[in-house]
């Protein structure tokens, strides 16, 4: 028994040690995502750590997954660390690539290329899907609750034209990218 219990252990620990997930976390108001490298995550957020919020929704799940050390980030603030880099509204962890687009983008254009993984929608960006497919390509669009129900309905409807997963995190389950598990 004694054998079976620490094998256990070592599992969860190698489990824990390995972990590389984005969590984008659902909120009535306000947004977050958890970006996680082994025991340690960097939260994007407009909460803090004595908000209800954080410590109803955010902290059980930091709890489950032996988060030791949290690195809180704000959306206007560009960062720079061992595997997370945030600058000119582009996040790369891990070697996945997410947009942000908000009000900065209004009635500008992308002229080069792009490819990444996710474009996450914040604040009501003024900007068609359509318009967007012609210089980024993308796999998946998450929208946050800081958008309206107006705008949450047409994002959705356009992205279902093309075919494009479109997770909105006002109303639906947490949105997982599990790192480990992509091709």
């Amino acid at each position: 028994m004694l054998v079976i219990f620490q094998s256990l252990i070592a599992l969860k620990t190698i489990t824990v040690n390995n972990q590389r997930k984005i969590i984008f976390f659902t909120l009535q108001k306000g947004y977050a995502v958890a970006l996680i490298n082994t025991q340690k995550a960097i939260l994007l957020s407009s909460l803090k750590v004595n908000d209800k919020n954080f410590q109803f929704y955010i902290q059980p799940v930091f709890n489950q997954l032996r988060i030791k050390h949290i690195h809180f980030i704000e959306w206007e603030i560009d960062t720079n660390l061992i595997f997370f880099t945030k600058k000119n509204h582009q996040i790369n962890f891990a070697g996945y690539r997410i947009l942000l687009l908000d009000r900065f983008f209004d009635r500008k254009i992308i002229s080069k290329s792009l490819i990444f993984n996710t474009v996450w929608l914040h604040q009501n960006p003024n900007l068609r899907i359509t318009d967007l497919r012609k210089s980024v390509t993308f796999e998946s669009i998450v929208i946050d609750a800081t958008n309206s129900n107006y705008n949450l309905k047409a994002y959705v409807d356009e992205a279902n034209k093309f075919q494009i997963q479109s997770h909105v995190l006002k109303k639906n389950k947490a949105y997982l990218v599990d790192l480990n598990n992509q091709p």
